[in-house]
């Protein structure tokens, strides 16, 4: 009978190990910490679902949602700030039980008994990413449902209560607002649940990366928390320098007449692919779900068209797609490295 290879088999064995790992090393809280956790997960659900609610009520129905945010403005603002807090305390945690998965075998001497095992480089990578990703899921579904009520805050919150069928003025110039497509706003909140999980999946291979490069758990936590900023700001950064610098030279040799204020579709869904990697959907989402206005007296529109629309939704899929990429680029750096320090770089071969 041919050899048969057990890839799967290993990598399940790698992540069980690694999740048993997980739960042994879980705090346990005492109980007035624990209720203390249970009362403020819950009111940020009740204040999600009321603002984001809210919003697709007044959509649906036609009419004027903002209030809501008016009267509760202390509220909404102390929401919003613990909701940022939120998701960088379990970014931070993410990559802190990831950065020492790998370092931490090291350093307990366990290491080499996991060698011994014949487990190859990819086994050992995807088995300890996997773990973290499924440990870390639910807390990250609390803050995609968590995100979604505070991207509704924020737009709630920065609008000025609508009157419908009243004409504003604004130095001479007639304004008038009207609400965004349900459809839009139901888009938004799918389009923050992808990002959330994508952001988890990217975050998780980040401090894999790390722990597989690093010698030591302190390193390896700084080094998957430089990654993380590196592979986001800097990557985000250095595009669009480079996306100034090409439309500098086309404008210069007269190819295109282009600028950072034109509504070039192309140059939005590049802008929006480089900024999700910053902000995790956040422009993207708030801009389908706030206000559409008008400016009746001067050719000035701010009308969120078709068009620009798509290309919104483009560059949001483009981010998804990148941050697809760059989880593929650490998970691969990770199995090479640790090839290059001697793990196997094929799984082991089981013959019946």
């Amino acid at each position: 009978m041919p050899p048969l290879r057990l890839p799967v088999l290993a990598d399940n064995i790698i992540s069980q190990l690694e999740t048993r790992t997980f739960q042994r090393g879980q705090e346990r809280l005492p109980r007035w910490r624990y209720w203390l956790r249970f009362f403020i997960r819950y009111v940020l659900l009740g204040l999600s679902l009321l603002y984001f609610g809210g919003l697709l009520i007044g959509v649906l129905t036609g009419r004027d949602p903002f209030p809501i945010a008016a009267q509760l403005d202390l509220v909404t603002t102390f929401f919003l700030i613990g909701i940022l807090v939120w998701h960088f305390r379990l970014m931070l945690e993410t990559l802190i039980l990831g950065a020492v998965s790998i370092a931490g075998e090291r350093e307990s001497g366990r290491w080499e008994l996991l060698l011994l095992t014949g487990v190859s480089a990819q086994q050992v990578v995807r088995g300890k990413w996997l773990a973290l990703v499924k440990r870390q899921l639910p807390a990250y579904l609390w803050l995609a449902v968590f995100r979604i009520g505070a991207i509704a805050a924020f737009t709630l919150a920065t609008h000025d209560t609508l009157t419908f069928g009243t004409v504003y003025q604004y130095f001479n110039t007639s304004i008038y607002y009207t609400l965004p497509n349900p459809l839009l706003v139901m888009l938004a909140a799918l389009l923050i649940v992808a990002m959330t999980m994508l952001n988890l999946v990217f975050t998780a291979s980040c401090a894999v990366m790390a722990s597989a490069v690093s010698p030591g758990r302190v390193r390896a936590i700084l080094s998957a928390i430089a990654a993380r900023l590196v592979l986001t700001v800097g990557n985000a950064a250095v595009g669009v320098l480079i996306i100034q610098v090409l439309i500098d030279l086309l404008r210069r040799f007269g190819v295109m007449n282009i600028g950072w204020g034109s509504e070039s579709n192309l140059l939005i869904i590049v802008s929006m692919t480089l900024l999700g990697l910053v902000d995790n959907g956040y422009t993207v989402a708030s801009s389908f779900q706030s206000p559409i206005t008008h400016y009746a007296s001067f050719d000035y529109d701010t009308s969120l068209t078709a068009g620009l629309a798509l290309a919104m939704l483009l560059g949001s899929l483009g981010t998804l797609g990148l941050y697809a990429l760059l989880t593929r680029f650490n998970l691969r750096r990770s199995e090479r490295r640790l090839v290059a320090i001697g793990v196997s770089s094929e799984p082991p071969i089981r013959v019946n």
